[in-house]
């Protein structure tokens, strides 16, 4: 079916309510009438009559006829089929080829020879199958494309990982982190994986944990890079050049985090007595119970916010000082806190968090921010000044500070315990926690792709 569409020029959120007035009363910046015109014509004119001033594109029907595209009312134009093998070429001419269409990470990659792809998919029970659709992609980027087994083994090698590691290649592509994705803002990106997988890969768990210090880990990473650049339309020159003048993704920024996904491992055993328990965060992470449940969480967020201190038993309460970095987190959705055995220790045995509960707890009711630093954040305001309208709680409260005048009072953002994570991960040779803006998802067990 056609597609009519409208738009105005980003930023959305950040630019003022005067330009954002005159973007949606003014003229469509493709078409050069007025939006609002446009949207009650697009909405109003009959298919197969223009509504507009531009041509109306074209589109391949599975015949291979070209026809314009609302005249078009046969099943849904296919996509183009590429060929299974290419024709036979040097590998230098290969790669260039491949990293001209941002089908790689721009690192030196395994040839995926038939040979090495067999050999890959011979590492589990799933590539018998080599082209059952394991997976499509159910969002953006990269909405309603397929991933076979056979895509994944040659990704995996690629990435240069051996056929054991291959189920849990195909554990990492079938988490929510592949495609990875942005808004026009960043996302952050990381990966955990618990149970016996941590040793059986040799995912370092214990101290240089975030480092690379695992081939297992290294590889993981690129198989969820290259997966997403293949299949979630991650390439240059996606966005029309009004909308983006240069080549790139529509994100400002991007997120060095996907330049290779972080891949490490649960210090299972460096939790303190009654802290591990999955369920007392209320995720949708699964819990572990040893043998057998090995599995793999891809976590995201907003952004990608990395704070880092040196915790002691006589000094400043290591629970306010984190309460005190996340006061500078943007969006108020999700925060992770990933601390070393020593940390956890400290908070355990001389603050009395005796269970992970009571530390989840204390961070909404003592996380703060101005009322200033909250609708400072343009995602905020463009999402959530609707809900002032409403006449929503908290958020006309918070509104009310700043046109009366108050906008230095403090707010609590956070209003669960479900919005906090916490992990135990790394070495003990120092009391030390990261935070990132974000959350672990589903976990996807990879034993059952043995």
């Amino acid at each position: 079916m056609p597609v009519r569409c409208a738009a105005i020029l980003p930023p959305v959120s950040g630019s003022s309510l005067a330009v954002q007035t005159q973007e949606f009363y003014g003229n469509d910046p493709l078409e050069g009438i007025p939006l609002l015109q446009e949207i009650v014509a697009a909405l109003t004119t009959p298919l197969g009559q223009s509504y507009c001033t531009h041509n109306i594109p074209t589109v391949t029907t599975s015949s291979g006829t070209v026809v314009p595209g609302e005249t078009y009312s046969g099943p849904a134009p296919g996509s183009v089929v590429q060929p299974t093998y290419m024709p036979p070429d040097t590998q230098d001419n290969m790669v260039a080829y491949w990293n001209s269409q941002d089908l790689t990470d721009y690192r030196p990659v395994i040839m995926p020879t038939q040979d090495a792809v067999n050999a890959m998919l011979a590492g589990s029970t799933r590539g018998a199958s080599p082209q059952t659709v394991f997976k499509t992609v159910s969002g953006l980027p990269g909405f309603g494309r397929a991933i076979t087994i056979q895509k994944a083994a040659i990704y995996s090698v690629m990435a240069g990982a051996t056929p054991a590691m291959f189920p849990a290649c195909l554990a990492m592509i079938n988490t929510g982190g592949v495609p990875y994705g942005n808004s026009t803002t960043s996302f952050s990106a990381f990966t955990m994986i618990t149970g016996d997988a941590r040793f059986t890969l040799g995912i370092n768990s214990g101290g240089d944990a975030f480092s690379p210090s695992s081939y297992a880990a290294d590889v993981l990473g690129r198989v969820a890079v290259i997966a997403s650049k293949n299949v979630g339309m991650h390439v240059k020159n996606v966005t029309p050049v009004p909308l983006a003048p240069q080549p790139g993704h529509f994100c400002s920024l991007g997120s060095p985090a996907h330049y290779e996904m972080l891949v490490f491992a649960d210090n299972q055993e460096g939790y303190p007595a009654g802290w591990l328990d999955r369920n007392a965060e209320n995720t949708t992470a699964t819990p572990n119970s040893g043998p057998g449940s090995s599995y793999l969480y891809a976590g995201t967020g907003w952004t990608n916010i990395v704070a880092q201190s040196n915790v002691t038993a006589g000094g400043e309460p290591p629970q306010e000082v984190m309460a005190d970095y996340m006061g500078v987190t943007s969006f108020q959705t999700s925060v992770s806190v990933y601390m070393s055995p020593s940390c956890a220790a400290i908070l355990h045995d001389v603050y009395g968090f005796t269970d992970k509960q009571s530390l989840l707890n204390y961070f909404p009711a003592n996380v703060t921010m101005t009322a200033r630093q909250f609708w400072g954040c343009g995602v905020i305001e463009t999402f959530d000044y609707n809900l002032v309208r409403a006449g929503s709680e908290p958020w006309t409260t918070y509104a009310n500070l700043i046109q009366n005048g108050q906008p230095e009072t403090l707010i609590k953002p956070y209003t669960a315990s479900a919005s906090f994570r916490v992990y135990v991960v790394g070495g003990g040779t120092a009391a030390t926690w990261h935070i990132y803006e974000g959350a672990l998802g589903t976990g996807v067990n990879i034993d059952s792709y043995d």
